[in-house]
């Protein structure tokens, strides 16, 4: 038989030291946030070193350069690729253009656009869908993690492509028809299919094909590039991780926990049965 002394359990047990009563999960939330926020720290120190270093090289931003120049190439002689790159087994080095001729739809119109948009259209709406998404503390880190990951660094310094799929992929997951945008870049193109559930995909999909009809004879030149290139193109997959982070962010998404139905009425009749009892 259970005896009850009715006494505090502090006062029945005094030797219980105070961080008993502590609660775990506040434990882990709290080394979860301290954890995501060194990474990030480590992140940020880490970027500004490589754009420290880059600076003094003026090479900051050297892949949006590289786009840059190359649509400027498409506009003047029709062509985005250099005649190097139809070589068999050329070397791929910082100049080489290894996009579809699709891509130019998104590259020429920055020959007057801004040059900052390139970077904040992008992260704008990464900053935009964590938001939305408001992930669960314990999925902080492995964000944190893709911050610190040395390619992400290296993308947003280089002001890679790599921003735009990653935007693009969050953008897919509210919406599903912007994962098309993903086989602008091959590499990526596997996570284009996540979409292809909707109707919208498909729609978008449509008209991709119907704009790419018109760079014609490109595409083989396309094709003879990625055939010449000494480099297998899957070189660009350690740079998925900040492709994955709206994936990650849509998975741990915090969700809040639906309102009782009942008390939720209760609420809304309390007024009129005031007024009910206020007429009796």
């Amino acid at each position: 038989m259970r005896i009850d002394s009715g006494a505090p359990r502090a006062a029945r047990f005094p030797f219980v030291p105070e961080w008993t009563k502590v609660n775990p999960r506040s434990v882990l939330a709290a080394i979860s946030a301290g954890l995501t926020l060194a990474l990030l720290i480590l992140a940020v120190e880490e970027l500004v070193g490589l754009v420290s270093a880059w600076l003094g090289l003026g090479i900051v931003g050297c892949d949006f350069t590289v786009y840059l120049a190359s649509a400027r190439r498409f506009l003047d002689l029709g062509s985005p690729y250099w005649p190097a790159e139809f070589v068999p087994g050329f070397s791929l080095d910082e100049t080489n253009f290894l996009y579809p001729p699709t891509t130019m739809l998104l590259m020429v119109p920055f020959l007057w656009l801004p040059a900052v948009l390139w970077w904040a259209l992008p992260l704008g709406t990464l900053a935009w869908w964590l938001w939305r998404c408001r992930p669960v503390v314990w999925v902080w880190p492995i964000l944190g993690l893709v911050a610190f990951w040395p390619r992400t660094s290296g993308s947003l310094a280089a002001g890679n492509t790599d921003m735009w799929i990653a935007a693009a992929v969050a953008l897919g997951l509210r919406f599903g028809w912007p994962f098309v945008v993903v086989l602008l870049k091959p590499s990526f193109a596997p996570l284009a299919v996540f979409g292809a559930r909707r109707r919208a995909w498909w729609l978008a999909l449509g008209a991709l094909a119907l704009v790419s009809v018109p760079f014609g004879a490109l595409w083989a030149e396309y094709l003879a590039v990625v055939r010449n290139v000494g480099t297998p193109l899957t070189y660009s997959l350690l740079n998925m991780p900040l492709a994955l982070a709206p994936v990650i962010a849509w998975i741990g998404q915090s969700r809040t926990r639906p309102q009782d139905p009942g008390r939720r009425i209760s609420r809304t009749r309390l007024p009129a049965e005031r007024g009910l009892l206020g007429a009796e």
